[in-house]
């Protein structure tokens, strides 16, 4: 959830200081749509590796399910296999 907050953080500084501090009034039309060109790049930049974290998590959570099932059906084998022998170990 952090991500979000920071870009939301980014382009509030950017519009408080166009307003509050009229910090746009130095620069000319081209130096303004780089800065907007600038924080563009950076907010999707921001979000494009939530998205590759979120797509290696789910991989990595399928992963880690399927070595679950894997110990879950080991387990059941030898418990089925001990409780078997049990009896003959007398």
């Amino acid at each position: 959830m952090m991500p979000p907050y920071e870009s939301s953080v980014i382009i509030g500084n950017l519009i408080s200081g166009a307003i509050v501090m009229n910090e746009f009034d130095y620069y000319t039309g081209e130096q303004i749509w780089m800065i907007f060109l600038g924080t563009l790049i950076c907010v999707f930049g921001i979000f494009y590796k939530v998205l590759r974290v979120e797509k290696i998590s789910e991989k990595l959570s399928i992963v880690y399910n399927m070595e679950d099932e894997e110990f879950k059906d080991n387990e059941l084998y030898f418990s089925k296999n001990s409780s078997e022998n049990m009896g003959n170990d007398l």
